[in-house]
């Protein structure tokens, strides 16, 4: 399950006042039934995550925070605990 990026992707849409729809007619290429797939905590591409992030706008920062939460989800709670991924900012 992919639970910490869907659900910082969702929180930022709604946050912003956007339709999955919306969001979906601003990620180039992106489909809404993709975005629902990633809030409901199904995986999506690193390529796919970062077309979403730019169309919510995200800085840079937010960006890579986005990215650390999806790599979270991709290794799972257990091998997650053995690594330390920092995201430095400039």
């Amino acid at each position: 399950m992919a639970k910490y990026a869907g659900a910082k992707v969702k929180a930022l849409r709604e946050q912003r006042r956007l339709s999955q729809v919306q969001l979906a007619a601003s990620s180039r290429g992106v489909s809404r039934s993709t975005i629902v797939q990633l809030e409901k905590g199904l995986f999506v591409k690193l390529d796919t995550l970062l077309v979403i992030a730019k169309a919510l706008g995200l800085k840079r920062d937010e960006r890579l925070d986005l990215v650390r939460d999806w790599l979270r989800d991709c290794l799972g709670e257990d091998l997650w605990s053995e690594f330390s991924v920092q995201v430095r900012k400039r």
